[in-house]
């Protein structure tokens, strides 16, 4: 691998987060989303996909107590995600026929104020996340070229 493509990967990574943030916020809001779009799961989102899928020489080449953090915030990330996502899915649950006849009608009071809440988690362990990130492509900058040789 080239050190320029490691770089890329990991600014890639950065950036699959942030747009899964942006979703989140609209889930947070209320808004309508499909389940595959919500990133419920660490490995089934784009950034878990590369964190996961290159996990062995993430830790050789940046120490494994650096990317063992990384992946500890990341696993919190989704698990605040998923707090928001299930209200927004126990308000789905409701949207069928028997709740209107019964009148059992869209968000309980505070549901929007508990996702709104976890959404503000969400983004400060997204900071948390990014700050980590951006040091791991400090460190990817500034290593010599020969050292991704090594990288399958």
């Amino acid at each position: 691998m080239k050190k320029e493509e490691v770089i890329q990967e990991i600014k890639r990574a950065i950036e699959a987060h942030d747009a899964q943030l942006k979703t989140s916020r609209l889930i947070a809001y209320g808004m309508q989303v499909k389940e595959e779009e919500a990133a419920l799961y660490e490995r089934r989102c784009a950034f878990g996909t590369w964190l996961y899928g290159n996990m062995k020489w993430l830790k050789q080449f940046f120490g494994p107590s650096m990317i063992e953090d990384i992946e500890k915030l990341h696993s919190r990330w989704h698990n605040e995600n998923r707090k928001i996502y299930e209200i927004y899915a126990h308000k789905q649950s409701g949207s069928g026929l028997f709740s209107k006849l019964f009148g059992r009608t869209g968000f309980k009071e505070g549901d929007l104020d508990r996702a709104k809440a976890y959404y503000t988690d969400l983004k400060r362990i997204t900071e948390e996340l990014k700050k980590r990130m951006n040091i791991l492509l400090i460190r990817a900058q500034s290593r010599p070229s020969v050292d991704y040789e090594k990288i399958k």
